[in-house]
């Protein structure tokens, strides 16, 4: 790509300055008026599942079909041109062959359109001529003050406004539940997969955003914009690339000075995965150990599985930061216990041992527990009227001039699944979670569905695989850690 045209389309352009190079995207996902170009009264079509997801959600601002073949789309009044429609418009969706994106443009820039959602491909991924086209569209929408999401993108998704710009089948299926977890991905694919996983883990999103070719918004104006946005807590990203570091380390720092938690999977770490993304949308993966370095510098955890992705955000939706990286494994399972030990001590977990006084009060009561840390009182936490309670109140209280874990992993095997005796159990541990609300408190296991509900409603977090819970306990040490340590 040119430099001159690099340069503008990385925000260092006339008329946006890099600093804004965000602010133009509160039209993009709070829209009052949505217009679909090339809309279709199909609604599994491209050009019909925008409109038909929006009518069905709710969404209460103007709904605009555009499609000069139709006086109706979907019930509504159908117009030939954005034009032809009137009224301000926040957001058109372009849903046209890449052959018909100019003629789009030039209605749109006549129209005063704010924000065009392209989801057209065969653009800059496709080679030579299809860079050239995307770099003209985008060079002409700058002139014209109309930011652009896309091209070969799958669009986005504003879940407190109702805003479906999107023809993803995914949500389709069903609703998510809406929350602090916005989910920023630079593919479409991923990002379909990411928003299905969210609502199947029944995680709370506030916001869904695809960059597809970045033709103008990159994945960092995103994350800037969210860093400001009141609605999100957690950011999960997905990332290829990146043309302009800069851009991304004033976003990160963003999100870092509003205490926001940044969780990213970044691709393309080897030779293979490199080329795989220039191939999808011409992105170049750049140097992997600088993004590294550049994550750590302002607080972003590193995913490197979709699991870890979603089970750190989850985790940093759920619980507060730990005052400290001291961490106390309960367990009623000496081999599991092993293992999370392991695992913490690889994460960097502090496992100083219970106080004396509290180990020698657990051996009397159960002579073969494991009374240091891992904690392991057996399956007598089941069977010794209040022994799960004691030993909550040991680990977290002040014995012998030493203070409490500040974080509380629980590995109840399988007593979970039971009936009366399970409900004491899950009783006991909210009630000493609600003493100490400040600390994450975690059980990792299986359990019956009413019970994972319970912990939800108290702040508990749920994490079933006992390694993927330590691993989130270390990604909260270390935001903890991040936030009060200054950025170098």
């Amino acid at each position: 790509m040119p430099q001159a045209i690099a340069s503008r389309l990385a925000g260092n352009g006339p008329g946006r300055p890099p600093e804004s190079s965000w602010a133009g995207l509160d039209a993009l996902l709070h829209p009052r008026a949505v217009a679909v170009v090339g809309a279709s009264d199909n609604p599994d079509r491209i050009g019909g599942v925008p409109l038909a997801l929006m009518r069905e959600r709710g969404f209460a601002g103007r709904l605009i079909p555009v499609n000069p073949k139709y006086s109706t789309v979907q019930g509504l009044s159908a117009f030939p041109s954005l034009v032809a429609a009137g009224g301000e418009i926040d957001v058109a969706i372009v849903a046209v062959p890449a052959a018909a994106l100019e003629s789009a443009l030039d209605d749109a820039i006549a129209a005063h359109v704010k924000t065009l959602v392209i989801f057209s491909s065969g653009l800059a991924e496709s080679g030579e001529l299809g860079r050239n086209l995307q770099e003209k569209l985008a060079l002409r929408a700058h002139a014209a003050g109309i930011r652009v999401l896309g091209p070969n993108c799958l669009g986005m998704m504003s879940f407190q406004n109702k805003v479906y710009a999107t023809f993803s089948p995914a949500p389709r299926a069903g609703e998510n539940r809406t929350g602090d977890i916005a989910i920023v991905s630079q593919s479409g694919a991923f990002g379909a997969f990411a928003f299905s996983l969210a609502r199947a883990r029944e995680l709370g999103m506030s916001y869904w955003i695809t960059t597809g070719n970045e033709a103008d918004i990159e994945f960092a104006d995103c994350v800037q914009w969210l860093a400001q946005d009141g609605k999100t807590r957690v950011i999960l990203g997905y990332m290829e690339g990146c043309r302009d570091t800069s851009r991304l380390e004033r976003a990160l720092q963003a999100a870092r000075e509003a205490g926001k938690r940044v969780v990213i999977t970044k691709v393309g770490r080897t030779a293979a995965g490199a080329a795989a993304a220039a191939a999808h949308t011409g992105a170049d993966t750049g140097d992997d150990a600088a993004y590294d370095a550049l994550f750590r510098r302002h607080g972003v955890w590193r995913a490197s599985t979709v699991e870890e992705l979603f089970t750190v955000g989850y985790a940093a939706s759920v619980c507060p930061l730990p005052a400290s990286a001291r961490t106390g494994l309960l367990t009623v399972s000496g081999g599991v216990g092993i293992l999370m030990a392991d695992e913490a001590s690889s994460a960097g977990l502090d496992l100083d041992e219970m106080p004396q006084r509290a180990q020698q009060a657990l051996l009397k009561e159960v002579p073969y527990a494991g009374p240091r840390n891992p904690v392991d009182i057996t399956g007598q936490a089941l069977t010794t009227p209040g022994l799960l309670e004691r030993t909550l109140a040991n680990m977290l209280g002040t014995q012998d001039g030493q203070a409490g874990y500040d974080m509380l992993l629980f590995f109840p095997a399988a007593a979970l699944l039971g009936a009366a005796i399970a409900r004491k159990v899950v009783d006991e541990l909210i009630a000493a979670h609600a003493r100490h609300p400040d600390r994450p408190f975690v059980v990792t296991g299986l359990m019956q569905p009413a019970y994972r509900q319970a912990f939800r409603e108290a702040g508990v977090a749920v994490i079933d695989d006992p390694s993927a819970a330590v691993r989130a306990l270390a990604a909260l040490a270390f935001f903890a850690q991040s936030a009060r340590t200054p950025a170098v």
